[in-house]
């Protein structure tokens, strides 16, 4: 009988959803086997590759919830957003952060807004562009394979796509958010200004377009919950004033651990 009863509540929670759920593509929803430069590989042209040896080999999937998709470990981009929104007023059990592979298993009816972080979605990068000169970056692929679940989903269930972080800014043009199912980017800092933004994006006032940075470091929220290979955020910004790199635009800071 108490199986019964369990099988019906997870039901349940996969109609309703979370309200809020966070993710990144598959080539950052990895702890690529505890060493950072097998992300480079994820540079590299799709066609070169089999996708199963990048997925099981040098990228494998970071330890998730097989029945809700929460995802155990996420970037800090991520943590800090759900930081921000847990204490912004948000509650903990509406917002999820979930493996972009198990993504259904967390949206539903009651799902309002879906948060992406993406570091090199359209794979513009230098190292990418220099790895795979006119060729399908598997950093690309696995952000457009990760849009269409998404975009068929929200045909389904009518919610928000909000996207930000590090290559945000490859995102910012209309026709790009179209073809992707977008409706905000945010290019900059958005710790500050979390809270209000997913507060209009539920209303339906959010812009299609932000640029914002932090102020105050007190601002920076506190992450609550792990990250990738326990990564943490020791300083933003650079002091070397290239005018060449976006990193630049944001002014220095840093935090005591």
């Amino acid at each position: 009988m108490s199986q019964k009863f369990y099988t019906i509540d997870k039901v349940k929670l996969t109609l309703s959803g979370k309200r809020i759920v966070l993710t990144a593509d598959r080539s950052l929803m990895t702890n690529y086997r505890g060493n950072f430069l097998y992300g480079f590989i994820a540079c590299g042209p799709y066609e070169v590759l089999p996708e199963w040896v990048f997925d099981k080999v040098f990228c494998p999937p970071v330890e998730t919830d097989p029945n809700t998709g929460e995802a155990k470990v996420a970037q800090v981009g991520l943590r800090r957003v759900e930081g921000a929104l847990l204490q912004g007023g948000y509650k903990r059990d509406e917002i999820l952060t979930v493996n972009p592979d198990y993504i259904e298993k967390s949206i539903g009816t009651d799902t309002k807004i879906v948060g992406i972080n993406v570091m090199d979605p359209l794979g513009m990068a230098p190292v990418t562009t220099t790895m795979s000169p006119e060729k399908l970056s598997y950093v690309a692929m696995k952000f457009k394979k990760m849009c269409a679940d998404i975009i068929q989903l929200k045909k389904k269930y009518d919610f928000k796509v909000v996207v930000g972080g590090n290559g945000a800014w490859e995102l910012a043009k209309s026709d790009r958010m179209r073809i992707h199912g977008i409706d905000t980017v945010v290019v900059g800092e958005a710790d500050e200004l979390a809270v209000d933004l997913f507060h209009d994006l539920e209303k339906g006032d959010a812009p299609e377009l932000m640029h914002c940075f932090v102020r105050n470091i007190q601002n920076i929220p506190e992450i609550t919950s792990p990250t990738v290979n326990s990564l943490i955020e020791a300083m933003r910004g650079c002091g070397r004033g290239c005018d060449f790199c976006d990193v630049n635009k944001r002014s220095k800071k840093g935090s005591s651990y």
